[in-house]
């Protein structure tokens, strides 16, 4: 709905007191006016002044939205969903148009004719705008709020570039490299943030630029700063690339990847580190050189270095009652399943471990609930391997009882570490010591798959090849084959026992069920149990677990993203699933209990 009622008269911004909001304010920002136009409209509201009211609230409404200048399409975000931009409506326009010639700060003034721009597309309120930001950027820098001031002169600039208005670009750009050059002695993340609005033009760019940003990441690698060494070097590829210096972008990208390995080291050292975060360094490291190719050798190495500290991981994980060392866990393993006969081998793998206990899981989060209540106060944010949000789990409070969706939540993030741990100290070292002394190959699986009453009939080439990639270590490959099969098998166990798993529109048209509902049928439980099927939701569609089977499906997975352990835990619980029949029929129980 639009903000005003009723027109508002320039008599009425006369008799407002918006001189006195803007010199009184704490900083020179229209975020720092919103509350001072909000108490002068409560004010005037207590008075009956009806038109200072609304001129008032019309001031907060501009003040109170968020600059994004890096959001071309909706630069402008109001903490008022009822009051989006685009609702403002004809006496709203006008008393902004008003508004643009009477009032005399930069600030505010560069707020109303951008949003006269963003909402009308008055390509003149959108020339002044720039004119107004670089202003007030001025302004702010000079203030040292150079956050805010860099906002400006980012907004300035894509605005300039957008109208291509050449002569208010180059007068921004030169600007940029005069604060740029101020700022080069000095080593902090202002320098990345100049530099980064300056990328946006393309010409008018200093010849030097980006040997200077690798200049100031070699000192920010001496004094230890690896966060920002690696952003001023990546701002030097930019430039790089764009004057076609590929040797010096190379060198930059091995910079970076080698940065990585510094922290990782520098991380290593400190006292009762959890490993996980050195090994997740280099792997950053180990991705980052194999973007620049030809690193092979350089890889090789880091990848020693990172399996030492897995393993040391992996045992940080162990619960604090087990005395064992990595590779007495992996000894066990390999023990386990050391038999002659292939078959048994193949079985004592399968049975090597029962799938995610949910009440295990369920006390594990209570008990940190319990003791560490603090750290579930906070909403936790999943992103993708690109960056994108995926899914947000929110805070955790005594109120929530074991079957909130945030407390489920947090059992799935449980679980894939639980999946992750198995995979390293059990599943893996056990599959490399039956494929060392049989090579498994399909015909060795013919046991286990032909006549298994879970299989689909004309399904068994599809998992005999599939588990027999797996025991090669081609998960790439076998995850691609099993899982659709895995999808089918469960749609025709609950077909079995007459749940429908199809769709019946208006149009005749029927659809069968994905994953993402079939798994959550009550009556899967009955069938398989109830830990296998939560340790299959979270494998395979659950997005605060691993979800492999919709990112295998929508190919959000790149290659070295199939040698995870989630896949190799695809491929054994595959085989595990497959063993059930096998199992009930030795040990005589049904259904879920076998598991």
């Amino acid at each position: 709905m639009p903000i005003l009622e009723a027109p508002c008269t320039t008599d009425d911004l006369a008799r407002t007191p918006w001189q006195e909001v803007i010199s009184s304010a704490s900083e020179r920002t229209c975020e720092a006016y919103c509350d001072g136009f909000c108490r002068s409209a409560n004010a005037a509201e207590s008075k009956g002044e009806v038109g200072v009211y609304w001129t008032a609230r019309a001031l907060a409404y501009i003040s109170m939205l968020r600059l994004h200048p890096d959001n071309i399409q909706n630069p402008f975000a109001s903490i008022n969903p009822d009051l989006p931009l685009a609702a403002l409506g004809e006496y709203d326009i006008a008393f902004l148009r008003s508004e643009a010639g009477i009032i005399n700060d930069d600030e505010l003034l560069a707020r109303i004719n951008d949003v006269l721009w963003v909402r009308c597309k008055d390509r003149s309120s959108a020339s002044l705008a720039v004119d107004n930001y670089l202003a007030s950027a001025e302004r702010l820098r000079a203030a040292n709020q150079h956050f805010h001031a860099v906002s400006r002169y980012e907004r300035a600039l894509r605005l300039a570039l957008s109208l291509r208005i050449e002569e208010k670009r180059g007068r921004i750009v030169e600007r940029l490299v005069e604060v740029l050059d101020s700022k080069f002695e000095e080593l902090n993340f202002l320098v990345a943030k100049y530099a980064e609005c300056l990328q946006l033009s393309i010409v008018d760019i200093p010849a030097n630029i980006a040997r200077r940003l690798e200049e100031l990441a070699v000192r920010a690698r001496s004094e230890s700063n690896h966060r920002l060494q690696r952003r001023l070097l990546e701002i030097a590829i930019t430039f790089h690339r764009r004057s076609r210096a590929d040797d010096p972008a190379r060198e930059a990208q091995l910079a970076i990847a080698e940065s990585f390995v510094d922290e990782a080291r520098e991380v290593a050292k400190v006292p009762n580190i959890v490993e996980g975060q050195p090994a997740h360094l280099l792997e950053c490291a180990i991705h980052a050189l194999r973007q620049v190719g030809n690193t092979k050798a350089r890889v090789d190495e880091l990848l020693l270095e990172l399996e030492n500290h897995q393993k040391r991981f992996v045992y940080q994980m162990l619960p604090t009652t087990a005395e064992l060392e990595l590779n007495e866990i992996q000894s066990i393993a390999r023990t386990h399943v050391d038999h002659a006969d292939v078959h048994h081998a193949v079985m004592a793998l399968a049975q090597i471990r029962r799938a995610c206990s949910v009440e295990s899981l369920r006390e594990r989060v209570r008990a940190a609930k319990k003791d560490y209540l603090f750290q579930f106060l906070f909403s936790t944010t999943m992103v993708s391997s690109s960056g994108r949000t995926v899914a947000r789990r929110p805070p955790i409070t005594n109120d929530d009882d074991d079957e909130s969706p945030a407390f489920i939540a947090q059992m799935m993030r449980d679980a894939v570490l639980t999946r992750d741990v198995a995979v390293l100290g059990l599943i893996e070292p056990a599959r490399q010591q039956i494929f060392e002394r049989h090579s498994v190959r399909a015909n060795d699986l013919a046991d286990l798959v032909f006549h298994n009453p879970l299989i689909p009939a004309g399904r068994e080439i599809f998992f005999l090849q599939g588990l027999a990639l797996g025991f090669a270590g081609d998960f790439m490959a076998a995850c691609h084959i099993l899982i659709p099969q895995i999808e089918h098998l469960i749609r025709q166990l609950l077909a079995g026992r007459g749940v429908r798993t199809t769709t019946f529109d208006s149009n005749g048209i029927q659809d069968e069920h994905g994953l993402d509902t079939t798994l959550k049928v009550d009556e899967l439980k009955v069938i398989l149990g109830e830990d296998l099927v939560f340790d299959m939701q979270g494998l395979l569609v659950d997005r605060f677990g691993s979800n492999l089977r919709n990112e295998l499906a929508h190919g959000l997975r790149d290659y070295s993203a199939f040698f995870r352990p989630e896949t190799v835990y695809c491929w054994w619980l595959t085989l595990h699933l497959l063993s059930l029949p096998i199992v009930c029929t030795k040990t005589g129980t049904t259904n879920g209990q076998a598991n």
